[in-house]
């Protein structure tokens, strides 16, 4: 494959961008669009990279990429722009040929697990969704790479023809021109939905009869029932379903659904009958777990789409909520591919309403889920963006009762495991509030608590997460709640700060020095929190006192912290952090 986007070509771009705005494009809606955007209809995009940038030249100087305006990019789903066949699938990139020898071209996202070389797929059809920032080769910044490509087959791509004539996107024509960076910042809304039919593009030099056929598997076999029980249920889903239709067959009998955003880490919540603007959950995906909590004493039977064939799995860094489609068979089995990455998995056991987990790294009696089922959705925790293969692989050789009483008691729906940061002690609430909600207890630094999932906001806009914790149910601060592995302890990065700023003040107070060993930078725990930083058996002990753009469980050393655990060369080192208790002072 060429070369498509690279994040120093992103920053060229911007910068055009930002120097030439004169004014937000207004959004063009056309009547009968010939390519569809390839989007759920009414998502707004925009190009942030047109024709002639750093990365669409050569032989593909029509290539464009898109971003999302009206919600993340990230995550966004990739629906088929027009009817035609997969040519070419692979862990970023995939291409739809059409009846006149076109093949469309989509770079930086997740294919959809059923996308395969020669499926016919009708237009509207899900195919995938954007890789976050840092994945699937997008150098840092979310976006989907579209292009239209002359092809002679198997995914062979040949040179770009621009979007105009019957390629025109959305209806609208994107001429060929020779100037830098064209039509950046066009803005279009999407009218692509499942049945929608874009009519197609003329090809007056060899017309086509007729359109390639639609695979009949596009039809859904019926949804199979599933039981739910009093409390949380963790359930695997498949296929593309709003969720709000998914959910009002039981929507009487739940409170809320929750699905986890593993590029964001963290939850989408779906309540029946909440106003919208509290809602952040709106479609279900082939692949996610879904997190049920059902109020009804009896429970309730919710029917759910069948499993689709097995297809590998896309797993980033840190926890991912999926839905296994291999066959019945051994944990360890299942895991086998993952050893070099893979920290824990957990299985929700509803009867007992609490997690089996599986960790390959830790003794035996550690783990107590052995066996996974086909259907079954779980957390997978990994150090590092995997392929997961859940093929077949080989059946489990006994049906064994699973244990009444797990060997350990973890982390309620929510998965990850948290503590209180301190100092001090932390109040736990019946409200999201502090305005007429009177502690229910107060919670000492070092506390485990467990996560629900639900999130809040105050009127202040800080943000508060409903825990259970020792013995007590109710809202605390997330500011003060850290999250990891273990108590206290998680897996990360460490890089050291640029000596240009060295005496430049630093966000916690006092200035940058770069010869202090005791300086560190994060954005995952607040000012003052004591850190042991360690690689191997070599350690350093450092305060957080300034912030920046880092992502979660990454530590910014000074340059003497750094020079303790490697060499400045290095770079970026693997480390092991852990909190250490407030000092006392004096």
């Amino acid at each position: 494959m060429r070369r498509v986007c690279t994040w120093a070509a992103v920053i060229s771009v911007l910068t055009v961008l930002l120097l030439a705005a004169g004014g937000r494009p207004t959004v063009v809606q056309a009547d009968h669009p010939l390519l569809l955007l390839p989007a759920p209809a009414g998502s707004e995009w925009s190009i942030v990279a047109g024709y002639n940038t750093a990365t669409h030249t050569g032989d593909d100087p029509y290539a464009i990429d898109l971003v999302r305006e009206d919600a993340p990019t990230a995550g966004a789903l990739v629906l088929a722009p027009l009817a035609g066949t997969v040519s070419w699938v692979s862990e970023q990139c995939l291409t739809i040929d059409d009846q006149h020898g076109m093949a469309i071209l989509f770079c930086h996202l997740f294919p959809a697990p059923d996308v395969a070389p020669g499926l016919a797929i009708a237009a509207g059809r899900l195919i995938g969704e954007v890789a976050p920032a840092g994945l699937a080769g997008n150098g840092g910044l979310a976006h989907l790479h579209l292009a239209v490509h002359r092809t002679s087959g198997s995914g062979r791509l040949q040179d770009t023809i621009p979007f105009t004539g019957g390629y025109a996107l959305e209806g609208r024509d994107l001429p060929p021109t020779n100037a830098s960076n064209a039509y950046a910042g066009e803005r279009f809304r999407s009218t692509n939905q499942p049945g929608r039919e874009p009519p197609a593009p003329a090809d007056p030099a060899e017309p086509t009869e007729q359109e390639p056929p639609v695979d009949p598997a596009d039809a859904p076999p019926a949804d199979e029932p599933r039981f739910l029980r009093l409390g949380w249920n963790l359930v695997g889903w498949s296929g593309l379903t709003d969720v709000e239709d998914a959910t009002a067959p039981i929507a009487a009998s739940i409170d809320a659904v929750f699905t986890f955003d593993a590029g964001r880490q963290q939850f989408s919540r779906y309540a029946p009958g909440a106003p919208p603007v509290s809602n952040t959950l709106t479609t279900l995906k082939t692949g996610q777990g879904v997190l049920v909590h059902v109020t009804a004493p009896d429970g309730v039977l919710w029917a759910v789409p069948p499993v689709p064939e097995p297809r590998p799995l896309p797993l980033v860094a840190g926890f991912n909520l999926v839905t296994w489609t291999g066959g019945q068979q051994s944990v360890a089995d299942a895991m086998s591919g993952l050893e070099q990455v893979l920290i824990a998995a957990y299985a929700f056991d509803a009867d007992s309403q609490r997690y089996r987990i599986y960790r390959p790294h830790a003794p035996a009696v550690l783990s107590d889920l052995e066996t996974l089922e086909t259907g079954q959705a779980l957390w997978v925790r990994v150090q590092d963006a995997a392929l997961w293969a859940a093929d077949e692989g080989p059946s489990s050789t006994e049906d064994e009762p699973p244990q009444d009483e797990p060997p350990q008691d973890e982390p309620a729906p929510g998965a990850a495991p948290a503590y209180v940061l301190g100092p001090g002690c932390l109040n736990i609430r019946p409200a999201p509030t502090t305005v007429d909600a009177p502690p229910l207890a107060c919670l000492a630094q070092g506390t485990a608590v467990e996560l629900t999932g639900q999130t809040a906001h105050d009127a202040n806009g800080d943000e508060w997460l409903f825990v259970h914790a020792a013995g007590h149910t109710g809202w605390v601060f997330a500011a003060y709640i850290v999250t990891g592995p273990g108590a206290g302890v998680a897996e990360g990065t460490a890089t050291f700060v640029y000596p240009g700023l060295h005496g430049n003040p630093m966000s916690c107070g006092g200035a940058y020095d770069r010869f202090d060993p005791t300086i560190a930078a994060a954005t995952s725990w607040p000012c003052g929190t004591r850190l042991r930083v360690s690689r191997g058996d070599r350690t350093v002990d450092v305060v957080v006192r300034d912030t920046g753009l880092l992502p979660p469980n990454h530590v910014d050393l000074s340059e003497a912290a750094f020079l303790q655990l490697g060499d400045l060369a290095e770079g970026q080192l693997r480390v092991r952090i852990e909190v250490l208790p407030i000092a006392d002072d004096g």
